[in-house]
């Protein structure tokens, strides 16, 4: 593409769009690199507006990976397992996020709508009951449970 053009071969103006060439790349194939547990998370909320969940659920992994001990992450990624139809996954993740921070009201949401999803609608009410009872006046979890 030209982008060498004009430099002579070992100078220091080709050394410097040498490295910068492999800056990109190591970048391109490591979109991870330098990037901190909530950056990464806020990669992956960019993707999920997106539509782009399996890309997503890379960064919501790469942050639990870096910061296992932080529910949201483990929330966002159930989402994007939810809109994946790998409802078990977000069950599994929903789980974990409850555990680490059982006034997560979010995440009881999010296990209801897995379970829900699963045919599950016993575990479905209880989790959206759960998430009624820890934010009474969040209407979505009342109609997720009049739903469920």
């Amino acid at each position: 593409k030209g982008y060498f053009k004009g430099c002579e071969p070992g100078s220091d103006e080709y050394k410097g769009r040498e490295e910068k060439a492999k800056q990109k790349f190591i970048a391109r194939s490591n979109p991870y690199e330098g990037l901190s547990a909530e950056e990464l998370k806020g990669k992956g909320n960019e993707l999920m507006m997106k539509g782009q969940h399996k890309s997503a659920i890379g960064f919501y992994s790469k942050a639990i990976e870096m910061d296992p001990s932080n529910a949201v992450y483990y929330c966002n990624r159930a989402a994007a397992y939810t809109h994946l139809s790998q409802y078990q996954e977000a069950v599994k993740d929903c789980e974990k996020s409850t555990q680490l921070r059982p006034e997560y009201s979010k995440a009881f949401s999010r296990l209801g709508t897995a379970h829900f999803y699963r045919q599950d609608y016993v575990a479905a009410v209880e989790a959206f009951k759960k998430a009624c009872d820890l934010e009474p006046a969040n209407e979505s979890y009342k109609q997720d449970l009049a739903s469920a």
